[in-house]
């Protein structure tokens, strides 16, 4: 009888002690899940907004468990486009301990009133596909008035990131799927 296996290899990255080790976001663990499918966000009308559609990213790992990290989500990221190039929302994840070494950052609720205050009139954004991305760094970003191009994800030489997005779709609905 002859037996068959597949074998998924992975690329292990090793550090050396005293490296920076960069911070992963762990795939597995994001709600909706990135890159594979679009995700449609529902905006309603301005009398009768939907509920906001919610990105999950509950683990997020880096062995520097004394890096704080920073992140900053965007919505169609360009660095020329004066409104596009400023994140959505950005924050801060302290330090972890040996106990607990994921972190969370806290969930990112996209709606209506999101995209209005950050990026304008929503007919600008209603029959296209979006990408929404999501960058987590083990460095600050340098200060976006400082950099060429004034491009806000600028980091530090020592500094590493991890990135990911997701296609979505934003429809205006008269009818928010029954939900309160």
């Amino acid at each position: 009888m002859l037996e068959m296996a597949c074998l998924d290899t992975q690329s292990v990255s090793i550090y050396e002690p005293g490296e920076n080790s960069p911070p992963t976001i762990q795939v597995r663990s994001v709600s909706p899940q990135p890159g594979q499918n679009l995700v449609q966000v529902l905006l309603g009308s301005s009398e009768d907004a939907c509920p906001p559609t919610e990105f999950s990213i509950p683990e997020v790992s880096d062995l520097d468990l004394d890096d704080t990290l920073y992140y900053q989500w965007f919505l169609d990221y360009e660095v020329t486009d004066a409104l596009r190039k400023n994140p959505l929302k950005s924050g801060t994840i302290p330090p972890s301990t040996p106990l607990q070494r994921m972190r969370t950052i806290p969930t990112f609720s996209l709606d209506r009133d999101v995209l209005i205050s950050n990026l304008g009139p929503l007919n600008a954004f209603t029959d296209d596909t979006h990408i929404l991305e999501l960058y987590v760094a083990d460095r600050p970003y340098s200060d976006p008035r400082f950099t060429e191009d004034n491009d806000p994800l600028v980091l530090p030489e020592d500094g590493n990131e991890d990135h990911m997005y997701w296609l979505i779709e934003m429809l205006e609905v008269s009818d928010c799927g029954g939900e309160e």
